[in-house]
């Protein structure tokens, strides 16, 4: 699930770079190797922290022009509920660090944010956040945080966590974006966080149970393992086959039981209250469209694929409840699709593109900004490039797309009331508890954890809840009303906004006594 990578042009969210991006089990990241200098005056903007469990600590501090560059350790419990250890960066504009401004943030869920597409945001106003592999190191600030479904999942939610207690940023605007596994795991910290001001996700995991069985039943077509990725007949298809052992190592191989379901967007479709952009493929060989349509599918041509390859829906979802998809799980009046052509002089992705510069075409096709509905909450950018084809990754042609408008209006305009609704109240109020409904089963049947330290959620928890109950009058009686109505009362039977903002300022206290 990687996009084919972007060859020439300008840099954006939904184009990834870096030609010779690195396979890593599921997809590519692009690695950063900077050689800039560290520069001083941005020292004191962002602080280390100490003296509570899971306090993160700066580690380097660099400058590139004028954008500012902050690495940090940012200590977290992995599924298991053991500590563990991930990296994160923050891109910072002088500018505006010097005006004083409070910054809304755009995070890049899963994946690196590379300079140029760094400062293309920070350049529009934001601060940018990330994770930040460390991959020639062993231990869990390399590897084991590169698992979307398992301690990847929970890294990321830890680095929102911390940059959403930044005393510089504003918390009413975070803007989550993210591609295949980062676009799973950004709509999963959409339904997990509040506020969430708008999503922009290219083709997203939805349904884990069905993409992982169409991994599983692709081995034999793909000639995984006997193969290698360029000799096979479905090389990118090859690549991220890795992913089934590693969730599978993590949660079980029976995708008949529930846990995959429940992993899945699909499940919590409910709880993600932001407008989200989304665009995908009618080609995609990574993340199939049959998960999220029946009636909007390419047709395939079986001439083109080797022996044995499959992508039917039905007989690959083996959980029950899984078996439905994305426009059968939301009302026809939440979503607007769009079904874009393809560019002029379109030309169709080859693997050579991808591992031999001088194969790149010389021409780009126009730049796109993605149409988007102000309407409805899903705006659903189709690209029509036909059938897949064995050769694709995510895209079977080369684009030029950004979400920039979708972005740029939602940096401004107001929420509506409704980000914040039952489901989603009923989820913060037991990240505030420290437990969950409904745990996840791990393989060994154990209940997986989805949470972080419990003074981090709990005070992620009382700040997101003012940050509504501050937006008007009418969030402030939506809130009440809706705590009213909920079976949990940790914050009191019934909940009073001034005994609210006393939480908030103990829990800000322990947090923030040690900078």
């Amino acid at each position: 699930m990687t996009a084919t990578a972007e060859l020439k042009g300008e840099p954006s969210l939904f184009t990834r770079g870096n030609r010779k991006g690195l396979f890593a089990t599921f997809l590519s990241i692009q690695l950063l190797a900077p050689c800039w200098g560290t520069s001083a005056f941005i020292q004191g903007v962002v602080h280390s922290e100490s003296g509570f469990e899971g306090a993160v600590t700066v580690v380097n501090e660099e400058t590139h022009d004028d954008i500012e560059i902050v690495t940090v350790s940012v200590p977290y419990l992995g599924v298991r509920g053991t500590p563990k250890s991930g990296r994160a960066r923050i891109f910072l504009r002088r500018n505006d660090i010097e005006m004083g401004r409070p910054f809304p943030v755009l995070f890049s869920a899963f994946y690196e944010m590379d300079m140029a597409r760094a400062k293309k945001w920070c350049n529009r106003g934001w601060a940018v956040a990330a994770p930040h592999y460390n991959l020639n190191a062993p231990g869990p600030s390399s590897g084991d945080g590169f698992n979307s479904v398992g301690d990847g999942f929970n890294l990321n939610h830890a680095i929102v966590l911390w940059v959403r207690r930044l005393p510089f940023v504003d918390r009413a605007h975070l803007h989550l974006d993210g591609q295949s596994q980062g676009g799973y795991v950004a709509l999963g910290i959409a339904a997990d966080f509040l506020p969430v001001e708008a999503v922009s996700v290219d083709a997203p995991v939805i349904n884990w149970d069905y993409n992982l069985g169409y991994l599983e039943a692709n081995k034999v077509a793909a000639r995984f393992p006997q193969s290698d990725h360029q000799s096979s007949p479905l090389p990118f298809l090859y690549q991220v086959i890795p992913l089934v052992n590693q969730a599978y190592g993590t949660f079980g191989s029976d995708l008949a039981l529930d846990r995959y379901y429940d992993l899945s967007p699909l499940s919590y479709l409910d709880r993600i209250t932001s407008p989200v952009l989304v665009v995908w493929s009618t080609a995609d060989m990574l993340v199939p469209l049959e998960q999220a349509t029946r009636t909007r599918l390419g047709k395939l041509d079986g001439n083109l694929f080797p022996a044995g390859y499959i992508r039917d829906f039905e007989a690959l979802t083996r959980c029950d409840k899984a078996r439905k998809v994305f426009d059968e799980s939301v009302p026809a009046d939440r979503v607007h699709w769009e079904v874009l052509p393809l560019p002029k002089n379109a030309q169709e992705f080859r693997m050579s593109m991808w591992t031999d510069k001088d194969k790149q075409p010389k021409s780009r096709p126009e730049s796109l900004d993605l149409p988007w509905s102000s309407k409805a909450q899903w705006s659903f950018c189709l690209l029509n490039e036909g059938g897949p084809a064995p050769w694709a990754g995510h895209r079977r042609c080369i684009w030029s797309i950004s979400p920039d408008s979708f972005v740029a209006a939602h940096k401004e305009k107001p929420f509506g009331v409704g980000l914040l609704n039952q489901a989603k109240l009923d989820h913060l109020l037991q990240r505030y508890m420290g437990r969950l409904g409904r745990p996840l089963k791990l393989a060994d049947g154990s209940d997986a954890n989805r949470l972080n330290y419990a003074l981090l959620e709990k005070r992620d928890v009382v700040a997101g809840l003012l940050d509504y109950a501050r937006m008007g009058e009418a969030y402030a009686r939506n809130l009440i009303a809706l705590y009213a109505k909920s079976s949990r009362h940790p914050l009191g039977a019934t909940l009073v906004i001034a005994a609210l903002e006393r939480e908030k300022a103990s829990l800000d206290h322990k947090v923030s006594a040690s900078r």
